[in-house]
């Protein structure tokens, strides 16, 4: 049962990106450009306790409020995510989501156990290296696509997650625990 709860919080982040993308789902703002993102993991500290896949394949649509730092991260069929973006500096994406991994039980009296999955993607927006002589002015500004994602696992306060732990027969070798991967894409557009 525990199982499931892992693999569905992993639909909420990162899978979520695997999706095509829909027509209309820019983000707010100015668009900035739509990215095909190459993920590679580079770090499991949660073990089976929270899926990761060792490679992930995903598009990406960036947006930019004019005149603030304010930007917009948006995967096709997953929520905008609002951030800090400076043009020409770099980016700063942060969501979190709670789920309930062990229920209270009233009868004993056990707290149960909740969790918290936030993702932080970081990174930043580079010309690119060649630019072809008619591609038109400003054609290599971001371009290219580089940072990291990293997962971040952690118990909420008040519950007793230890049932979650490897060393009790759970999924995680820890809580909290990280997973990260590096980013590499690509404008589509």
């Amino acid at each position: 049962m525990r199982r499931h709860l892992f693999a569905g919080l992993l639909l909420l982040g990162l899978s979520t990106a695997c999706l095509t993308p829909e027509e209309g789902a820019t983000p707010s703002g100015d668009t900035i450009g739509r990215y095909q993102v190459q993920a590679s993991l580079t770090n499991n500290e949660c073990g089976e306790g929270h899926p990761a896949p060792t490679a992930l394949d995903f598009v990406v649509d960036l947006g930019h409020l004019p005149g603030s730092t304010r930007g917009y991260w948006k995967l096709p069929d997953g929520p905008e995510i609002e951030g800090q973006m400076e043009r020409g500096e770099g980016f700063r994406f942060v969501s979190a989501t709670d789920a309930v991994a062990i229920e209270p039980d009233p009868n004993t009296g056990a707290p149960g156990c909740s969790i918290t999955r936030t993702e932080i993607v970081e990174g930043a927006l580079e010309a690119a290296e060649e630019v072809a002589p008619d591609a038109g002015p400003g054609a290599q500004d971001e371009e290219h696509l580089v940072g990291t994602t990293t997962v971040r696992i952690t118990a909420v306060p008040g519950g007793d997650c230890t049932a979650l732990l490897a060393v009790y027969g759970g999924p995680f070798p820890t809580v909290p625990c990280e997973l990260e991967y590096d980013l590499d894409g690509q404008r589509m557009e």
